[in-house]
C-alpha cells in the first residue's frame, strides 16, 4: 500500500473515531478536545488501535477511622455498587461503537487508590489516627487485584488497571 492511502485511511478513522467520541463527552468545553484529533491519528498510525483511559476510585470504609484498625479504611475487595460499575454499558458501548468502524480499542484504568496515603491518613495521624503501614498496604494490593479482576470480567481480559498506590507510592 502506499503512503498517501495510508494516510488518507488513518484521516477517515481518526474523524470517524472523533465523531464518536464527542457523542460520548459529557464535558462541556472539554479542554482535550483541541488535542485529541493529534493523540488519536497518532495513536491509530503507531498502534493501529486508540488507548481509552479511565480513572476509577475505590471505596473505602470510614467507619475504620475511628476503630482500633485504621487500616480497615481501605477494603480488600470490590463489593455490591461502586462508582465504576454503573459506568461499564457505556464504556462496552464506547467500545462496540468504535470497533463498528473498525477501530479497535485497548482500556487503561488508573486506580485511585493513593489517597489514604497521600492526605487521608497523614491529616488524621496529626488526631491520632495511626494505621498500620504493612496492613494498609497489603490491603491495598488486595484491593487492587479484586478490582482487576472485577474490571477484567466485565470488560474483557485485555484490560489493564494501575494502582496509583503501587505505582506511585511503593
Amino acid at each position: 500500500m502506499d503512503n498517501n492511502y495510508l494516510n488518507q485511511e488513518i484521516e477517515r478513522l481518526t474523524n470517524c473515531a472523533l465523531s464518536v467520541l464527542e457523542n460520548y463527552d459529557r464535558v462541556q468545553d472539554n479542554p482535550d478536545r483541541d488535542i485529541l484529533p493529534s493523540i488519536v491519528s497518532q495513536q491509530l498510525s503507531t498502534e493501529g488501535k486508540i488507548t481509552l483511559s479511565l480513572f476509577a476510585c475505590p471505596s473505602y470504609d470510614p467507619s475504620a477511622l475511628t476503630s482500633k484498625t485504621q487500616e480497615n479504611y481501605i477494603r480488600t475487595e470490590v463489593k455490591g455498587t461502586d462508582l465504576f460499575t454503573p459506568r461499564v454499558p457505556r464504556i462496552n458501548k464506547l467500545r462496540d461503537d468504535l470497533r463498528k468502524l473498525g477501530i479497535q480499542t485497548d482500556i487503561v484504568i488508573f486506580l485511585g487508590d493513593s489517597d489514604p496515603n497521600t492526605y487521608v491518613l497523614p491529616i488524621l495521624s496529626k488526631y491520632g489516627v495511626v494505621a498500620d503501614q504493612a496492613k494498609l498496604n497489603e490491603r491495598q494490593a488486595q484491593y487492587a487485584q479484586s478490582f482487576e479482576s472485577r474490571a477484567k470480567s466485565l470488560l474483557g481480559e485485555d484490560v489493564v488497571v494501575f494502582s496509583l498506590a503501587k505505582e506511585c507510592l511503593h
